[in-house]
């Protein structure tokens, strides 16, 4: 069962979100991060080692296609050190 601690919906140009995800990445390099909006926070320790997701789709509809591009990642709470897997590379 998933509970909702944070959510955000919005757009951005280009540049703001590629500024953005390199604030993300800084955070988890940190090992901490915290998101905000509002009345709504959440702060959040982040482990070395994360299992991410990613999924790239299209969503075909009679209006058009909207290309979907999700990057995602997850640990399990109090699990700090899991083992190394093989890498992803982005080009």
């Amino acid at each position: 069962m998933d509970k909702v601690l944070f959510q955000d919906k919005g757009e951005m140009s280009t540049s703001e979100f590629a500024a953005f995800l390199r604030m993300v990445a800084d955070r988890l390099e940190a090992g901490q991060m915290t998101m905000a909006r509002g009345e709504q926070s959440i702060t959040m320790d982040v482990p070395k080692r994360v299992d991410t997701r990613i999924n790239v789709k299209d969503d075909i509809s009679r209006s058009g296609t909207k290309r979907k591009v999700q990057l995602g990642f997850r640990w399990r709470l109090g699990e700090e050190n899991q083992p190394e897997k093989g890498g992803l590379t982005i080009s």
